[in-house]
Formats: C-alpha cells, sequence, structure tokens
C-alpha cells in the first residue's frame, strides 16, 4: 500500500508508462513522428516491419509493430543487438526497475524465451530486452509469439512492442518504485497486452534457446 501522495504518483507512472490502450485514438501515429533524431534512432524498427504505430505517453515514446521473423527469433535478436550495439547502448542482463530479476538473454547461455497462458487461453512465448544509455535513460523490448497451445517451429507473426524510457522517470523513483510495487509487478515479469495495455506479468521458462 501507498503510504505517500509521492508513492502514488510513482505508481501511476509505471501503469501509464506500459498502458496505453485509452489514448491510442488521439496519439497515435502510422507516419513516422518528428521526434528528436535521438530518440528515432534509438526505436529500432527493422525493414520490412508492417503495422508500425508510434505513441508518446509521460516520459517515454513507444513503437509497436509486427515482423515474419520466425520463431524463435534469433534473427531478428542479433540484428536488434547489432542496431542498438552500434548506437552506443549497453544491454542490460537485469531489469531496469528490479535488479534481481535476469532478463530473457542471460538467463542461460544463448538466451531463454519464457512464456505464460493469456486469459484467452492462448500460449504466449515473450523475450524482454533492455538497453541503457550514458544518461540511464532505457529502451525496452518485448518480443511476442501466439500459440494455442504451443509455438511451432514455423510459427512467424512475431509482434513487437519497444519503450523509449527517460532517465528523469526512472532515476530517484526505482528503489521507492520496487520497494512499492513490489506485490504488484511479480518477482518474474512478462510485457503483455491485456485489453490493449502493456504490463509486467508472470512468466515460466519456455525452454526455448535462441542459440
Amino acid at each position: 500500500m501507498c503510504r505517500s501522495k509521492r508513492c502514488a504518483s510513482v505508481k501511476m507512472k509505471v501503469l501509464n508508462l506500459f498502458c496505453f490502450a485509452a489514448i491510442l485514438l488521439i496519439s497515435c501515429q502510422t507516419k513516422q513522428p518528428n521526434w528528436p533524431h535521438y530518440i528515432m534512432t534509438s526505436l529500432w524498427v527493422p525493414q520490412g516491419a508492417k503495422d508500425v504505430h508510434y505513441y508518446t505517453l509521460g516520459g517515454s515514446y513507444q513503437v509497436k509493430f509486427n515482423t515474419n521473423e520466425c520463431y524463435p527469433g534469433k534473427s531478428f535478436i542479433q540484428a536488434m543487438v547489432g542496431a542498438m550495439t552500434s548506437e552506443g547502448w549497453r544491454r542490460l542482463d537485469y531489469y531496469s526497475l528490479d535488479p534481481k530479476i535476469k532478463l530473457n538473454h542471460a538467463r542461460v547461455p544463448g538466451g531463454l524465451w519464457s512464456s505464460f497462458v493469456d486469459r484467452d487461453g492462448k500460449k504466449v512465448y515473450q523475450w524482454i530486452d533492455e538497453w541503457e544509455d550514458s544518461k540511464r535513460n532505457v529502451v525496452t523490448y518485448g518480443l511476442k509469439y501466439f500459440g494455442k497451445y504451443e509455438v511451432p517451429e514455423n510459427s512467424c507473426g512475431l509482434e513487437v512492442v519497444v519503450i523509449y524510457t527517460t532517465a528523469e522517470l526512472l532515476s530517484g523513483e526505482r528503489s521507492e518504485m520496487v520497494s512499492e510495487l513490489d506485490g504488484l509487478l511479480p518477482k518474474a515479469f512478462f510485457l503483455s497486452q491485456l485489453t490493449g495495455c502493456v504490463f509486467l506479468w508472470g512468466y515460466g521458462d519456455a525452454g526455448k534457446k535462441i542459440s
């Protein structure tokens, strides 16, 4: 439970950061927006991406798209790593808001996908990647495949959400955010869409390496 107005504000910032369903009609853009060059180069979108949509919310910039990359997304992940590294970003091993949570690529050599069953009974396979620059801004990639029970090897419908979060939103609030949201954000997590919102949610290891 929040014990201060500042805590309540922090919680609202986290929820607002990952939920944009209510503002799709007023903030969504299908054309490339006139954002600062540094922001645009930080939100890597591969050539051939489909259904590309851009959003802004609070201190974050977001892009969502689909690609024909087949499971387990090895080529996409390698290209993402190359693009982010070339722009000077550092790949994080642990979730930026809670250093006790390992990100997918750091769980086992070669990385390990996570999975869960959503409320519609679909098996969802998820990969979370986070990157930090010298100013401690963070870019989060959420990769997702769907299946009825499990994802077959020939599943090629990859959905991606990329979120740029400013250091101002993150710094100075990390410790309080983690402490106050300990019961809200599970120790194991997923970037999952529920009714159009992007939330952190629980996972189980899928047992699928990418190498």
